[in-house]
């Protein structure tokens, strides 16, 4: 627009220029005499050049025009400037284009322009008919009524395929993510392991810690002569003997100081050996084939060491929660006080291999393994808090339940009345007792408080243990 104003003004100043020169012109190259003499002409050199340049200027600015028009339709731009009208760009969409294939030719070309002969365009359109019968049987043979079909077909798989794309660069993403934070955690001491488990067994025995005081309470309450208890009885702090008088809900956490000490140091056990020898086997070629095989080795291993610590505190939390004593103080004086009171604990140690061994193998197998077939078959996040709880209480239920019976006949070794007895009976002849007193169904006393507890405990446990690793792995803390 600017070059075209300069272009205006300088066609103005030459025409002014053209009309000034050739009025000097006129009067100043003729040489005016009196009434008596005739006029003269004398040509004036300097008139002559500027009628020259006049010239050449009005010459410059037509052909400047003529070269170079410009370009507007006829509706817009100056009236002054050179109209030059192009045939706007038109834009087909699909169904334009479907529905306007077989009008005339004198259409077509209204519609694409005057730049081809008619002839040109009557074929052009017959070529365009052709290939669209073509294109109609090909997508009758796919079984497509219409281009429009196959065209909505193709952009839904295109959606398809780009949704499909994102969801695998977000997973790709995510493993990146996990494999950076697994080899952070997989490089941390072996020392850390036993602190992380340590402080995830405090806080499952913090809330789990009521559910094992009524199931201790029901399995005691069955020495007695009196009709068992049932849960919600139990929680009460109902029945006679020495339960009596033990209530509210206060009454629940009765002996956690000693479950702390009995799980806490245990537990740190249990998973740091756990996870020392599980990473050893796994490097024997013979068994990282057999990784569950590895898992269950692994975790009998750490419970059988856990299991030292395990016994002496169980002794004291046991006679607390059933009312023997009425504090781990008292109780501690007690069982360790006397011959009979460590040879209690003696047995009830020998007894828990039973127990505790096969269920620490039994829940961290399991644990791990739903974690590898979750990982291919589930579509969450199998390394989040709440699905590693989830498994891990999976794990934790199987293992209670099935050592439900040797539960029974341990707690009920560290219980049983010295005072009434010449020697303390074992894991043996205890279960033989249990088994003339009531069968089977008693061996399985209290497999629901059992499973109760430590079905959240353990899933609580884990995933406790797991988020801690990360959590420092993460931050940088180990």
């Amino acid at each position: 627009r600017l070059w075209s104003t300069i272009r205006f003004l300088s066609a103005l100043v030459g025409a002014v220029d053209l009309s000034s020169a050739i009025k000097t012109s006129r009067f100043s190259t003729m040489k005016l005499q009196s009434s008596k003499s005739q006029f003269q002409a004398v040509p004036s050199p300097m008139m002559a050049r500027r009628s020259a340049l006049a010239g050449l200027s009005v010459i410059g600015t037509v052909a400047t025009l003529v070269r170079s028009p410009d370009v507007c339709h006829a509706a817009f731009g100056p009236a002054y400037g050179a109209v030059r009208s192009q045939a706007p760009v038109r834009y087909f969409s699909m169904d334009d284009v479907v529905s306007e294939l077989k009008i005339s030719g004198g259409k077509i070309a209204d519609m694409v322009g005057e730049g081809l002969p008619l002839d040109g365009i009557i074929a052009l359109q017959f070529e365009a008919e052709e290939r669209i019968l073509v294109l109609s049987q090909r997508l009758d043979d796919l079984g497509l009524s219409n281009a429009k079909d196959a065209i909505e077909d193709y952009f839904a798989q295109q959606e398809l395929l780009k949704a499909e794309l994102e969801e695998q660069r977000r997973i790709n993403e995510y493993l990146a993510k996990r494999a950076e934070i697994i080899a952070k955690v997989n490089d941390q001491p072996e020392w850390f392991n036993y602190l992380a488990a340590f402080g995830a067994s405090v806080v499952s025995v913090l809330v789990m810690h009521p559910v094992d005081t009524i199931k201790t309470r029901v399995i005691t309450t069955n020495t007695q002569s009196e009709p068992p208890l049932d849960t919600a009885e139990t929680a009460r702090g109902g029945g006679g003997g020495s339960n009596s008088g033990m209530l509210g809900l206060g009454s629940l956490y009765k002996g956690v100081e000693g479950n702390i000490l009995k799980e806490g140091p245990s537990s740190a056990l249990y998973l740091g050996v756990y996870e020392a020898v599980k990473v050893r086997l796994l490097t024997v070629p013979q068994l990282a084939s057999t990784p569950l095989f590895v898992f269950l080795i692994a975790g009998f291993i750490g419970e059988v060491c856990g299991s030292i610590f395990r016994a002496p505190a169980e002794a004291l939390k046991s006679s607390v929660q059933s009312g023997i004593d009425n504090s781990t103080i008292a109780s501690a004086l007690r069982v360790f006080g006397s011959a009979e009171g460590r040879e209690n604990i003696y047995l009830a140690w020998a007894a828990s291999l039973w127990r505790d061994p096969p269920m620490g193998a039994v829940q961290i197998a399991i644990f791990e393994a739903l974690k590898i077939m979750s990982e291919d078959y589930v579509t969450v996040d199998v390394n989040s808090l709440q699905v590693e709880a989830l498994l891990g209480s999976i794990g934790g239920a199987v293992g209670a339940f099935l050592s439900t019976p040797p539960d029974v006949i341990v707690t009920r070794i560290i219980t049983q009345d010295l005072t009434t007895t010449n020697k303390p009976l074992g894991f043996l002849d205890m279960g033989g007792l249990i088994l003339s007193e009531g069968g089977v169904p008693d061996l399985f006393c209290g497999w629901k408080e059992r499973v109760a507890y430590w079905g959240p405990a353990i899933g609580i446990f884990l995933a406790a243990y797991c988020w801690i690793r990360e959590f420092s792995a993460i931050r940088g803390i180990v």
